[in-house]
């Protein structure tokens, strides 16, 4: 059971989305298998909004890594730490132009 989330809002490139879902896929998979903190990710592309006004933030894309344990500064420290040795593949140059990463720690027990 995830005691915390990370949560990174995606803006990609014009043109850029199949390069972005090739990366992307095989990204969270490395992340999920670098830190063992990590016990799941998933991916998500936002759906038609209810009302005319946009959403917001208003990114296309959105990852969700559930974090074991309540240590979010920790998970995220592995990531980094997960990055800087190669273990996690970064985005193809061009493809990614901007990303905002919010760590989420839980804040009262899972309702069932």
């Amino acid at each position: 059971m995830e005691d915390g989330l990370i949560v990174i809002s995606i803006d990609v490139a014009d043109g850029a989305e199949a390069a972005y879902h090739a990366w992307h896929q095989a990204h969270i998979r490395e992340v999920v298998d670098a830190v063992p903190s990590i016990v799941g990710a998933r991916r998500y592309t936002l759906g038609a909004p209810e009302s005319a006004a946009p959403p917001s933030p208003t990114s296309r894309f959105l990852a969700l890594y559930a974090v074991a344990g309540g240590d979010v500064a920790a998970a995220r420290a592995a990531i980094a730490a997960a990055s800087a040795e190669g273990r996690v593949t970064p985005p193809p140059p061009g493809v990614v132009a901007g990303a905002v990463t919010l760590p989420y720690e839980a804040a009262a027990p899972i309702v069932d």
